[in-house]
């Protein structure tokens, strides 16, 4: 039999006897037509929805019909279809049922739920015909954390000898609550309280030598049709039904998420009972919700530990074992905003790789991250790029086969510090030349992504000079990919024993010619660029190192790995004179790049110098390079608000920030804003000069790190807490440059830097 129906109002109704095309709309005539089709002697019905969502009222979705057709005797299976004239909904259905038992009496049961959505609650449990035949009452448990606090909270009130536990998106069709109130009318009293039962989950075989399906549910209009089961060990949860005085306790570990499973597998395990799972109508409709992933990876992980000896666990949607908790715990780490999913990017990536075109392919890596990181919400919040990550490798696989090694020689003793440029000024660049000081025959290789060197050849200059120590070798060229084999090849030649990467985060080159050349366990990434997304991040295999307390944390928590950890290092150049500071005659200090600082804004450089300036007596020293049109907005803006702009005093690049901070007045330093700088800061205190870092970061920036700081309670949030800070704290000068000097000491020797570092190149 066949019953056709269109969402178009304007048809007219069809009688019931001209079967052939009924059409109708889905108002009050729908339940009549359906009621009417029940009793047809049939035992399958067939309805084609053509759907139109402009015509769709709410009577017109797919879980109401399947409700309607299931309190009419009818279990449906629902499936959409794409055909020439738009989306059709195809219900089959069928009559799975003897008829329903006769009246059986008052519900031998109590119906508990915890609520948390009034409106499902009232679309399911509150509107069910199978609870409303039995007159069974409800106890709505709104706030409750999951089903155990549920029953926990409800058993005080539950008068029957029953309790029935169920998810509020569960709906009873009719003849349900008869046949339940039958079964349990059957179980002797004697075998209440270790009776535990369910309608849905998975049940020991026959033969006992497997798991198969059990019980019946329509859930979001798929049918799962199975016999019922005296030996489940898993159960869905949906709903189950224990005694009011049941040896069976519901797990509050699990929440609302795998508790039915958590409650049969303690039923077998602790109570070597088998939970029973009858076959009647449920309809189950979570409307897309499915359970997050931190409550599902929790709960499977508890299940594991709680029940190492069982094993895999078996439920409708797969095993729950290892392997599914690494999954999804790789896919909430991958889901979390740290992460960032750039799928187009990517799939234009993969085209070009899949192509041969390889230099789009590098530049798409190069452009995507350039693009993406400095967008708001992404700088200093996000860290890697997975997606774009396993495009590197997939590109460095490339290259390396198309370049086979003749023979494969034995590692030498150089150690290859890949780095995309180096500055005079600034903490990457001197960490690396901490770290090529302290290794075996180092060797620097620029890959000088942005051409830096090749537009002005003096740069190789200074670079030879600073680092004399180490050879140093810019990759030449302007093609990216060709950089990538150049670079390959030198490695090749050079069989370095460790590859330490520096690259910035945006620069691909020293991964794709290296990962799929050189063994992975002999190389590190330097995570540097610690307030931007990075490429390299996510690479399987490749050790991570990170140089920040918080942020060796939170990698390590992020990509569930090991991560080693390089505390910075600045050599010991001694600790300055007293200063003398008398009420708030005294001067401050600030450096930096300019990135670090801003021009505009609240925390704009200008307003900061003229806020130190009115707090304190004294002059306002800057170290490091500033335009001469940002000096001239600075000293303008200072005569504006009535100050001497001689009080300010520029003093750019210097051979030596310590040295320089040492031979100043300048009793406190101020940390840069609106970007914080590490390095400086570590200088200011072993020399013996307290540090006011900024600390006005948006909630969850990566800058927000306050482990390089003597004093977290030095901070400052706004201007005026900066000014707060200079106008009272200059009686406690003394106490707190000693306490500067003190966690220099502590935190940040040579001692501490050089066993971090063997540690991690011969690990």
């Amino acid at each position: 039999m066949s019953l056709h129906c269109a969402l178009d109002p304007s048809l007219p109704l069809v009688p019931l006897a001209d079967i052939g095309r009924l059409r109708f709309d889905f108002g009050a005539e729908a339940t009549r037509t359906l009621l009417e089709v029940a009793a047809m002697p049939e035992d399958i019905v067939r309805i084609e929805l053509r759907w139109d969502p402009a015509l769709a009222g709410p009577l017109a979705q797919p879980s109401v019909l399947c409700k309607l057709l299931m309190d009419a005797g009818w279990m449906p299976h629902a499936q959409w279809r794409t055909e020439p004239h738009g989306e059709v909904l195809h219900l089959d259905a069928e009559r799975c049922f003897e008829a329903v038992p006769a009246d059986s009496g008052p519900s031998r049961f109590t119906v508990v739920v915890a609520a948390s959505d009034d409106a499902r609650l009232q679309r399911n449990a509150d509107a069910s015909p199978g609870l409303r035949e039995v007159d069974a009452r409800v106890i709505a448990c709104t706030g409750a954390a999951g089903p155990a606090e549920a029953l926990d909270g409800a058993l005080p009130h539950c008068e029957t000898d029953w309790v029935l536990v169920c998810s509020e998106d569960v709906y009873f069709p009719a003849g349900f609550g008869h046949r339940l109130n039958a079964v349990l009318a059957a179980i002797p009293p004697d075998e209440r309280a270790g009776t535990l039962i369910g309608f849905s989950g998975c049940a020991v075989d026959g033969a006992g030598q497997g798991y198969l399906r059990a019980g019946l549910v329509v859930d979001a209009g798929c049918r799962h049709d199975h016999a019922a089961s005296a030996r489940a060990v898993t159960l869905d949860d949906l709903a189950v039904v224990v005694a009011r005085d049941s040896v069976h306790r519901l797990d509050p570990l699990l929440g609302g998420t795998l508790w039915a499973t958590g409650l049969a597998l303690a039923a077998v395990c602790e109570h070597q009972r088998f939970a029973q799972v009858l076959r009647l109508p449920l309809h189950h409709d979570a409307e897309g919700r499915a359970p997050a992933a931190d409550a599902l990876l929790a709960s499977a992980a508890h299940l594991l530990e709680r029940y190492p000896a069982f094993g895999p666990i078996p439920t409708r949607e797969g095993s729950i074992d290892a392997a599914l908790v690494a999954r999804l715990a790789a896919a909430r780490r991958e889901s979390a905003p740290a992460f960032r999913h750039l799928d187009e990017v990517g799939a234009a990536i993969e085209r070009a790789i899949a192509d041969g075109r390889h230099e789009d392919a590098m530049s798409g890596l190069v452009n995507g991250v350039h693009r993406d990181f400095c967008q708001p919400g992404v700088a200093h919040t996000a860290l890697y790029y997975p997606g774009l990550d396993r495009a590197m490798l997939a590109l460095a696989q490339r290259l390396a086969a198309g370049r086979p090694a003749t023979q494969v020689l034995p590692p030498g003793d150089t150690t290859l510090i890949l780095a995309t440029e180096l500055y005079n000024l600034g903490g990457h660049s001197k960490v690396v030349e901490d770290v090529s000081l302290e290794v075996s025959h180092p060797v620097i290789v620029l890959t000088d992504l942005f051409q830096t060197i090749h537009k002005d050849r003096s740069q190789m200059d200074w670079l030879l000079q600073r680092y004399g120590h180490a050879a140093v070798i810019a990759l030449p060229g302007a093609s990216l990919w060709s950089k990538a084999q150049t670079l390959h090849d030198l490695v090749r030649s050079l069989r370095p024993k460790n590859i330490l990467y520096f690259n910035h985060h945006q620069d691909p080159l020293p991964f794709v010619a290296t990962l799929a050349s050189q063994p992975l366990e002999r190389q590190a990434l330097f995570h540097h660029c610690d307030h931007n997304p990075s490429l390299g991040c996510t690479v399987p295999g490749l050790r991570h190192v990170d140089f920040i307390a918080t942020l060796h944390e939170r990698c390590e928590i992020d990509l569930d790995r090991p991560v080693q950890r390089l505390p910075l290092y600045v050599p010991d150049q001694g600790l300055r004179s007293p200063v003398r500071v008398k009420g708030r005659q005294f001067s401050v200090v600030t450096s930096g790049r300019p990135g670090k600082f801003a021009r505009r804004g609240p925390f704009a450089l200008q307003a900061i110098v003229a806020t130190a300036l009115q707090a304190v007596r004294g002059q306002f020293f800057h170290i490091g390079p500033l335009d001469e049109a940002w000096l001239a907005e600075i000293r303008a803006h200072l005569s504006a608000q009535g100050l001497a702009a001689s009080r300010f005093v520029h003093l750019g690049l210097v051979p030596s920030v310590w040295r320089q901070l040492a031979e100043l007045d300048a009793a406190f330093y101020i940390g840069s804003a609106p970007v914080s700088g590490g390095r400086a800061g570590i200088e200011a205190q072993g020399c013996g000069m307290p540090v006011l870092p900024f600390s006005g970061f948006e909630a969850g920036s990566l800058l927000a790190d306050y482990s390089s700081y003597a004093n977290e309670a030095l901070g400052w949030a706004s201007l005026d807490q900066l000014s707060h800070h200079l106008r009272t704290l200059g009686p406690r000068h003394a106490e707190l440059a000693a306490e500067a000097r003190a966690f220099y000491e502590r935190c940040f020797s040579r001692a501490e830097f050089r066993r971090a570092l063997h540690q991690i190149i011969e690990t």
